[in-house]
């Protein structure tokens, strides 16, 4: 059984971090591998998928293999010697059959033919960064990104002031009628499952909270900024998103906080991916239910990078906290470990893992290994209450099935 146990303080490792690159003998590796001094880092290249020879101060291990079987074995050990190993980033060939299969054992997956921005961006995430890519390359360059909406700097402002009460909140979000409308229709949206009409912000904040009403605000200020992308593209993102907002609540309870508020700008990426290549997106969802496999694998197949890792690289340009960045990041890989119980980045991978199971009509159990969710002490009977909680989810808003 492999393990998720805590990896060890990085104050005890040295103050330069390691990666090993293990790569097939006699190929020159990932085109990428030359740009990892960028990251300030020390880089180790090994010909043993069994690891063996690994140092015990590796903070990455980057399996750079040609056979999906050798990534295979290098995966199994990397997480047998945990915790002395760090993360693990695989790449694969262009088989997405051979990436669902050995995906739920790598913190980060990588398309073989990765350009150096991308391995980067992964690595980042994996020494501590926030993870974000950059958008203006790979798979992008067609893309329009608007700028930060104008209304977002003030109430990133507000997040970071504990002591803006939700009144407060309101009465600045009236200023702008027609944000506060969209922020309305996002509080009363189907996906929240509420037993009753809310009237206003200030009843929203009562019943939901500050944070959660901050949160749908947020997505609506961020989405009105895609004024080139169809109204009802963004009315379905932000649907999903909500449902989403509201798997996070049902798991995480008075907890849901920064959790929730990643949830529901994620799929902001998906507006990316949409705005670069429409006809491209709709052929990713084909794709998706044809081979009944997580969204994210197969966006990661067709434009380098997940709808997650786009919003995260939307939202830090924005400037958004890294934390939230961080978790958005990490929402469609199993990147958060246990070591702190259900962190905001655990809930929110859990949640999008059972959601994707809801609308696919299948299991992803591959997804959550029975060892990480007995380190987070979820006992089975309740991850299927929460699994039992996306379906009614999905039922109830048809349009995500």
């Amino acid at each position: 059984m492999h393990s998720f146990a805590t990896h060890r303080p990085s104050q005890t490792r040295s103050h330069v971090r390691t990666v090993a690159v293990i790569a097939d003998a006699g190929s020159p590796g990932l085109p990428a591998i030359p740009s990892l001094p960028r990251l300030g880092v020390r880089v180790r290249t090994l010909y043993d998928p069994h690891l063996d020879a690994i140092a015990d101060d590796t903070d990455v291990v980057v399996l750079a293999l040609r056979d999906p079987a050798a990534v295979g074995v290098g995966l199994t050990a990397a997480r047998r010697l945990a915790p002395s190993v760090g993360r693990v980033i695989a790449t694969f060939p262009d088989n997405i059959d051979q990436v669902f299969r050995w995906s739920w054992l790598a913190d980060g997956i990588v398309p073989a033919s990765a350009s150096p921005s991308q391995l980067l961006a992964r690595l980042a995430l994996a020494l501590g960064g926030d993870g974000a890519p950059s958008l203006t390359r790979d798979g992008f360059d067609d893309v329009t990104l608007p700028g930060v909406p104008h209304s977002v700097p003030p109430m990133l402002q507000a997040m970071d002031d504990v002591e803006t009460t939700g009144a407060e909140m309101v009465v600045e979000l009236h200023r702008d009628a027609e944000l506060s409308a969209h922020a309305l229709r996002l509080v009363n949206s189907p996906g929240l499952l509420l037993p009753r009409h809310l009237d206003s912000l200030d009843e929203a904040v009562g019943v939901l909270g500050r944070d959660a009403v901050q949160a749908m605000t947020l997505s609506a200020a961020c989405a009105d900024s895609f004024i080139d992308v169809a109204d009802d593209v963004v009315s379905l993102v932000q649907t999903e998103g909500t449902v989403l907002v509201r798997l996070v609540r049902e798991i995480a309870g008075a907890h849901a906080g920064e959790a929730q508020t990643a949830a529901i700008l994620k799929n902001l990426g998906r507006v990316v991916l949409l705005g670069g290549s429409a006809e491209l997106s709709y052929k990713v969802e084909e794709e998706t239910r044809r081979r009944s496999v997580p969204r994210w694998l197969v966006e990661e197949r067709h434009f380098g990078w997940s709808h997650a890792e786009a919003a995260a690289a939307l939202l830090a340009g924005w400037g958004f906290p890294t934390s939230v960045i961080r978790t958005i990041s990490q929402s469609c890989t199993p990147f958060p470990h246990p070591g702190r119980g259900l962190s905001a980045a655990a809930t929110l991978y859990l949640a999008n893992v059972l959601l994707e199971e809801a609308r696919l009509g299948r299991s992803l159990d591959a997804h959550l290994p029975h060892a990480w969710l007995d380190a987070l002490r979820i006992p089975a009977v309740q991850l299927e209450a929460w699994r039992s909680f996306a379906g009614v989810l999905v039922t109830a808003n048809p349009e995500l099935g």
